[in-house]
Formats: structure tokens, C-alpha cells, sequence
């Protein structure tokens, strides 16, 4: 999932804003008043298939005074493919790498908080999720939360729900995490994606394509559903002794989440899996 960023993208100036996660090289206040933006690249060449291409890398990010250009501080960051949330007053910048293109690693960086320039907390994956295999994958990036993370400056966390249903809280001041599971999830609840075919009335059977949690007998389940489901189609169910539970996250619901890493049993996976680094599930 490595790409290469050629200088042809730092050309090419694009202001960008919290919800406008992708290539940015500028990221701004919500008042305005304070951006954050490439201070300093180094440009150098890459050989692929015999062919040299131009390369940028990132090597620091500065927060300036829009008013009086001042630059405040300077970090030593990458952040063109993240999303940057600066706090109206510059104090806090939060970098999120909310849409990554490198590989899924526990060790891999997904979240830096930072205070006047100083580094409060880097987070990683296996800090946010019990097991890195619970995402959804493109064919260049993933995601890990249901929605994008809210951050607050006033109350000073940033809150997210990832696809294992764990609502997760981390504070600004110190980067403590804090986890718990979503109120409707019970101790035989089943948190699966797969094929979808209809039986007969309600009734439904499942073919297990990935399990987040819970205890599978075998790879297919049935269950019980007060809902019209595409027969033939792919969708993500918490099921509950044969029932299905409805989960809602403001617009978007559980069933539509693509969780196609495939494994049925990931916490017992030991060995490196095609498109993944190291992850351990725990």
C-alpha cells in the first residue's frame, strides 16, 4: 500500500480543511486564524522499472499566524495524506491517519497529538484496535472507524468508534485511551461480514467471510432478522442468540461496513497475511 508522493502534488497548492482528508499540503483553524503547512521538503528520485521519478518527502510542517505570517513552531512530521485539526488558539494540532496508504501494521502510526510543537502522544494501531485485521480495505487504503474521529478542543479529547464496536475516548493532555464496548453488544453477541441468503420468511443464513468477535462453531450461521436483506449480498451483522441487533451510527449503519479481510478465526492467525505486517490480536 506504499506511494510514492511525486513533486508534481506539492506543485500543485491545495488549501485544505479537516473534511477535506487527502493531499493537502495546508490545513487551517476553524476561526482561520492559524494554518499549519509544509515548511520543508526533500526532493530526490526513486528508480522503478528502470525509470527515475521525481520524489517529495515531508520532512517538517509549520504553524504560522495567517494575520502576521509569524511562524509559531515547527514539527517534524508527515501529514499531506492525513488530517490535520488545529485548535483556534494554536496550541493543539491533532494529525489523524484517518484513510492510510501504508501497509496495516501494529506498530504503524495513526494518531499524533501534539501541544505548542512538543509531541504529547503518538498512537498505533494495536494501541485503537484489539486486532489490526478488523478494517476495511481498498485497493490502496484502509479504514478503522465507523465515521471520521471528533475532535474537541473546548473539552479537549478526541472520540471515534472503530469496527470492532469499541467507543473510544483519548485525551488531548496526556493521550490516555479509553475504551468500551458498545451498550448492545452481550457476552454471546457474534460480530461477523459475509454473504447474505434469505431462507425463508425473516429468516436468514450467513456465510462467514470475517469475524471481528465472538464465538463461531462453524461458517455459517443463522439468524433472524426483522429487516429485507439483499439475498446474495455482503454485509456486516451483530447477531445475538440467532437474532440480528440493529446498530445505528448516526447515517451509517453496521450492516453496510465492508470487512473483507477474511479471516474467520484472525485472533488465532499467527502467520504474516498477504496485504498485512505484524499483527498480534488481543
Amino acid at each position: 500500500m506504499k506511494k510514492i508522493i511525486l513533486i508534481l502534488l506539492l506543485i500543485n497548492i491545495v488549501n485544505c480543511y479537516a473534511d477535506e482528508p487527502r493531499y493537502c499540503n495546508k490545513f487551517s483553524s476553524s476561526n482561520k486564524l492559524y494554518e499549519f503547512k509544509i515548511t520543508e521538503v526533500k526532493n530526490d528520485s526513486v528508480l522503478i522499472d528502470n525509470v527515475y521519478y521525481n520524489q517529495s518527502r515531508e520532512i517538517n510542517w509549520g504553524l504560522f499566524n495567517r494575520i502576521t505570517k509569524k511562524k509559531i513552531y515547527e514539527i517534524e512530521t508527515v501529514a499531506s495524506e492525513k488530517t490535520a485539526y488545529v485548535s483556534n488558539n494554536g496550541e493543539y494540532i491533532v494529525i489523524v491517519n484517518d484513510w492510510p496508504s501504508e501497509t496495516p501494521d501494529d506498530n504503524l502510526e495513526m494518531i499524533s497529538i501534539y501541544k505548542n510543537g512538543n509531541l504529547i502522544k503518538s498512537i498505533k494501531l494495536n494501541e485503537i484496535l484489539n486486532c489490526g485485521y478488523n478494517i476495511s480495505s481498498s485497493v490502496s487504503h484502509f479504514s478503522w472507524t465507523i465515521g471520521q474521529p471528533k475532535i474537541s478542543f473546548m473539552t479537549k479529547n478526541i472520540s471515534f468508534v472503530t469496527y470492532e464496536l469499541n467507543e473510544i475516548e483519548i485525551d488531548l493532555m496526556d493521550g490516555k485511551i479509553t475504551k468500551k464496548r458498545n451498550e448492545l453488544v452481550r457476552v454471546n453477541s457474534l460480530l461477523v461480514y459475509g454473504k447474505i441468503i434469505k431462507k425463508n420468511g425473516k429468516n436468514y443464513k450467513l456465510e462467514v467471510c470475517h469475524k471481528v468477535f465472538g464465538t463461531l462453531s462453524n461458517s455459517i450461521i443463522d439468524f433472524y432478522s426483522e429487516k429485507e436483506f439483499r439475498t446474495n449480498g455482503y454485509f456486516t451483522i451483530l447477531v445475538e442468540n440467532g437474532n440480528e441487533i440493529n446498530v445505528q451510527y448516526k447515517k451509517q449503519n453496521l450492516n453496510n461496513i465492508i470487512l473483507n479481510t477474511c479471516l474467520t478465526e484472525p485472533e488465532k492467525y499467527k502467520e504474516k497475511y498477504l496485504g498485512f505486517g505484524k499483527i498480534n490480536c488481543h
